[in-house]
């Protein structure tokens, strides 16, 4: 890694923390809280090594989330996962679209439940733009399909 490895620790530990509210499951931002403090110590000179490094960067990483998580979960309960075991649960719900959603990809993003998800338009030809409205209409695995866009008054 040379002598710029505590870059590659702090610029990967960063974005890791910034990927995630677009991965469920309040982890990434624990895993790229050991990279910071990887590169904190690398720069410090306190490990040399790459082996080092991983082994402290895992270690760190495993005991921040052990830690951390719950006590996160407990001061922003919207983070929590919520069981969506019966369709009607969030069938014609309403959520906001944060990415562009279409009828034809996954690409595009809804916020639902504190947290963000992939999204499907229910017509193949609707396109709903950032910043509208839609209600859910189903759920394909974990993308959520979606119909009647409109802005909020």
């Amino acid at each position: 890694m040379g002598g710029l490895s505590y870059l590659v620790w702090l610029i990967g530990g960063a974005a890791l923390i910034v990927l995630e509210p677009f991965i469920p499951g309040l982890v990434v931002i624990f895993l790229g809280m050991g990279g910071l403090l990887t590169g904190i110590l690398v720069f410090f000179g306190l490990l040399p090594g790459l082996t080092g490094q991983i082994f402290f960067w895992l270690i760190s990483s495993g005991l921040l989330i052990s830690v951390l998580r719950e006590q996160v979960r407990k001061i922003f309960p919207s983070l929590e996962k919520s069981e969506l075991s019966d369709e009607n649960d969030y069938l014609d719900r309403e959520v906001e679209v944060i990415s562009p959603v279409d009828g034809k990809t996954d690409h595009g993003r809804v916020r639902f439940m504190g947290t963000t998800w992939k999204a499907r338009a229910q017509n193949r030809d609707e396109q709903i733009p950032v910043g509208f409205f839609a209600k859910i209409a189903g759920r394909d695995n974990l993308t959520l399909i979606v119909y009647g866009a409109h802005q909020e008054n």
